[in-house]
């Protein structure tokens, strides 16, 4: 099929929050320097990952694998947890008046990538995001799949 997603590249870290720091340069080896979504999409990556690390088994000595894919203008990033007990992804407003910035990283997902979800994988979860290029983005692209 000519629309079927290419698999542009995978890696599969431990899951623990310094790993989250190889992925902005994972994205920038694949996509290239001066690809027009690369801080949108590596900035996605490393929050997607570091939820993986905090929510679900992969941050209790698991791994977390991590795909880019891609079309005509279309990237998609897949980030693969170890499981949480068949916990999903939900988004939740932040605390205002909180200390730390915990609880952002589905806002920020939702603000920057043209559509975001969720699928199954058993006890696995796959949280993926896709990315248009400038010049394919138009408002009707723009949806928020998010699990909650």
């Amino acid at each position: 099929m000519a629309n079927e997603l290419s698999v542009l590249g995978s890696i599969t870290l431990p899951g623990k929050g310094r790993s989250a720091r190889y992925l902005r340069v994972f994205a920038r080896d694949i996509l290239g320097p001066a690809h027009p979504r690369l801080d949108d999409i590596g900035l996605c990556l490393t929050e997607k990952f570091t939820n993986a690390t905090l929510h679900t088994a992969s941050g209790q000595g698991g791994w977390v694998t991590v795909r880019v894919r891609g079309v005509h203008g279309l990237v998609r990033t897949e980030v693969t947890d170890d499981g949480a007990d068949g916990r999903r992804p939900r988004s939740r407003p932040p605390e205002p008046d909180a200390f730390c910035e915990r609880g952002r990283g589905l806002l920020l997902l939702s603000a920057l990538a043209d559509r975001w979800g969720f699928d199954e994988a058993g006890a696995r979860t796959v949280v993926w995001a896709e990315f248009l290029a400038p010049a394919h983005r138009s408002p009707a692209h723009r949806r928020d799949l998010g699990g909650g």
